[in-house]
């Protein structure tokens, strides 16, 4: 936000542009990868701990890793880590989006 304030200030940007570009859904900063590797590295959840935890494979577990993984191993995963099963499904689909401020 302060570089936008300064680029507006310098006359790089209109004000009608940037309440355009704040009006438009802010995307998810983590993804379901990141989400639960940083969860599994804050609880000090080694792999085999999850896959036994979770009653999920190697594989299913690459697949989380690498953002392709199914709801299900997503539900199961996500108690493991402390984790709400919806939000953390909406974060897999890329379905949820920060509020964007309202303008006063």
């Amino acid at each position: 936000m302060k570089t936008t304030l300064i680029a507006l200030a310098a006359g790089i940007g209109t004000f009608s542009s940037m309440v355009s570009f704040l009006r438009e859904p802010i995307p998810l900063v983590d993804y379901v990868e990141d989400i639960t590797g940083k969860a599994q590295r804050g609880l000090g959840i080694d792999d085999a701990e999850l896959l036994s935890s979770a009653g999920i494979s190697a594989g299913t577990l690459e697949a989380l890793r690498t953002g392709s993984p199914d709801e299900e191993t997503v539900r199961r995963v996500a108690p493991v880590l402390g984790l709400d099963p919806e939000r953390l499904v909406a974060s897999a689909r890329k379905a949820w989006y920060a509020e964007v401020p309202k303008s006063p």
